[in-house]
């Protein structure tokens, strides 16, 4: 057991957390996960039985760290004292190979329908909060040289994007969702240089859905297509690659202008095919 390997999965009963916790543990890691309530979550194995998040952490020696809630201040906090794993019989965390953020925030709106205590619960859920347990755990180097670090968003974090769709009048609300990813790909980018110099890489992904936590808006066709290529963007990750807004999701199904943007952009570095980078 000394080669496994430890996966921290913030969220990891959202659609896409709960997937990759399933993955993960078959690839033999360690799995420490957080949830936003105490209510078993119960899904499906590959053997067609009814099994919770906690069974799967516990089988891999991990446990799960209830009630984290990236809309509090108290996030971070809780998430290191969940590391220690005395609470939970395991034993403490030293070092965590890979952090997903799997959770977010999101609350529509509309100009005329602004409520600013939502739009701030976004921007500490989606963007505030994860800098801060990013640095924290790097302070106390349970991040540290060789470790990974995978976000997701929604493509209209990119400004690029939305100038593709704004002219129509199409996507010009849900602004504190919007504008909470496009922090998080402004933060995560400022990190990818900081933490490139400790050896630490860094991405964020589009998975192919706007609102990751809306599990209509991703059918579990949908998550059984793209976990196996985040799963490959993880494994691909390096400091080569590191600070990119990743696209493993087939171009076919985004809007031609999109497309075309995307093919461009990617054109300039030589990449034509494989995962491909979304401008911001």
């Amino acid at each position: 057991m000394s080669s496994q390997k430890t996966a921290l999965i913030i969220g990891a009963t959202q659609p896409l957390g709960v997937a990759l916790t399933k993955n993960l543990q078959l690839q033999n890691y360690r799995i420490i996960a957080t949830t936003k309530s105490t209510s078993p979550n119960a899904f499906h194995n590959s053997s067609h039985d009814l099994i919770t998040v906690e069974e799967v952490c516990r089988d891999s020696g991990g446990h799960v760290i209830h009630r984290i809630d990236l809309e509090r201040d108290d996030a971070s906090e809780r998430i290191l004292g969940g590391l220690s794993g005395s609470e939970f019989g395991t034993s403490p965390v030293s070092v965590i190979d890979l952090l997903i953020v799997a959770e977010e925030s999101y609350h529509h709106d509309a100009l005329d329908h602004l409520h600013i205590t939502e739009q701030l619960k976004q921007y500490q859920s989606n963007a505030l909060n994860p800098l801060i347990i990013i640095s924290n755990l790097v302070d106390l180097s349970k991040l540290s040289s060789g470790s990974k670090v995978l976000f997701f968003s929604s493509k209209y974090a990119s400004t690029s994007i939305v100038d593709l769709n704004c002219e129509s009048g199409d996507y010009v609300d849900d602004f504190g969702y919007k504008m909470s990813k496009s922090a998080l790909l402004m933060g995560c980018k400022m990190l990818s240089i900081i933490l490139k110099g400790k050896g630490i890489s860094l991405a964020v992904v589009y998975p192919g859905t706007d609102q990751i936590s809306i599990s209509n808006h991703l059918e579990k066709s949908s998550i059984d297509l793209i976990v196996p290529r985040i799963i490959g963007v993880i494994e691909d990750l390096s400091l080569e690659n590191t600070g990119k807004f990743l696209c493993p999701v087939d171009l076919e199904s985004f809007p031609a202008a999109e497309r075309d943007l995307i093919e461009r952009f990617n054109s300039n570095f030589g990449r034509k095919s494989g995962v491909l980078e979304i401008p911001c």
